[in-house]
């Protein structure tokens, strides 16, 4: 089973180790994907659908970010 969590973990890594992005490059993306672990990080990748994450980002426009100010929409 791979869930969210482990699947931005192992996105991270291949990417920077296949050189496709820098270490840093790869290590940001892979923190901005992890604004959705509160929503998804133990669920299996497989499971999670278009209609399990619109809400979330719904939650993460309002309240998400260091402040709790939400985040703009480029985010």
């Amino acid at each position: 089973m791979t869930t969210f969590a482990n699947a931005v973990d192992m996105w991270e890594q291949t990417r920077a180790a296949l050189g496709t992005v820098s270490p840093y490059t790869a290590r940001k993306s892979a923190e901005k994907a992890h604004i959705f672990s509160p929503f998804f990080s133990d669920v299996e990748i497989d499971d999670i659908t278009p209609a399990d994450v619109e809400p979330a980002i719904a939650i993460i426009r309002t309240d998400g970010g260091r402040h709790g100010q939400g985040l703009s929409g480029t985010t």
